[in-house]
């Protein structure tokens, strides 16, 4: 790793990948659920200006917690042979040094400013190649040279894009070779793949002081975190409850309702 410094004057979506990255470096020293010492010493050298809930710790609880099942995912299918990993919106972090490169194939894919910035802290190798585009734009499958089996990460990234941008990224992932194995390894570990249904949510209100929305079952659900795409983050956490539910875990509407607001 290079110690560059990182000129954070980033604005928009790119900005956010700040909030992960705090939140890994978080629970990495602090010895919970995950170990990222990179995460750590990007952090600890950058000094990233976070404030309100963005620096929640609770919120940093859940980027470690998501990042490590991320991580166990792909650790289990790199475990069973040669793979392809297109880890897609991958910001600052730092996956492919804790899961490790051996006998795949990586690719960190983001913005052409959030690659640059990549680039002051990770090296490209044999085994690890970064690709800088807008992934919404598919010419950049043109650089990917796949294996049998491909594995698409997209973590924190598909409340920026459109249900329509989602379907054809996914199509032509699969349409370019090998096929993605999202849909295959829920298949086979018995679970259900959910898609959540983002033209579901209705917003009833929505001004500085928060949102309340609707989604299928769910009604007056009132959230703080301000931004356009909240109310899709939030029904893909409503979705997560119904699912659930739906296996027999009771989740009751006040600890719902208490933990999105």
């Amino acid at each position: 790793m290079n110690k560059s410094k990182i000129a954070p004057d980033m604005s928009g979506v790119n900005k956010t990948m700040y909030i992960p990255l705090y939140g890994k470096a978080l629970v990495s020293s602090k010895g919970l659920f995950l170990s990222d010492k990179c995460a750590e010493n990007i952090w600890s050298s950058e000094g990233f200006s976070l404030k309100g809930k963005a620096k929640s710790k609770w919120l940093a609880y859940y980027m470690g917690i998501r990042a490590a099942v991320f991580d166990e995912w792909v650790k289990s299918l790199s475990a069973d042979g040669a793979l392809t990993v297109l880890h897609i919106g991958c910001g600052m972090d730092s996956r492919a040094t804790r899961v490790g490169t051996r006998a795949t194939i990586w690719y960190d894919i983001d913005f052409p400013e959030v690659i640059e910035e990549r680039k002051k802290y990770f090296t490209e190798n044999a085994e690890y190649r970064m690709i800088s585009c807008d992934v919404r734009d598919l010419c950049w499958l043109d650089s990917v040279n796949a294996c049998e089996r491909v594995a698409v990460v997209m973590e924190g990234v598909s409340m920026y894009m459109s249900e329509s941008e989602i379907k054809a990224l996914l199509s032509a992932v699969c349409e370019s070779g090998p096929a993605a194995v999202i849909a295959e390894e829920a298949e086979r570990q018995n679970s259900k793949l959910t898609v959540v249904d983002k033209t579901a949510v209705r917003i009833k209100k929505c001004d500085l002081s928060g949102t309340v929305m609707d989604f299928g079952e769910f009604s007056d659900i009132e959230i703080s975190l301000l931004g356009l795409y909240q109310p899709e983050n939030a029904a893909l956490v409503l979705s997560a409850v119904q699912a659930l539910r739906s296996i027999g875990i009771e989740i009751s509407d006040a600890v719902l309702r208490a933990g999105m607001k």
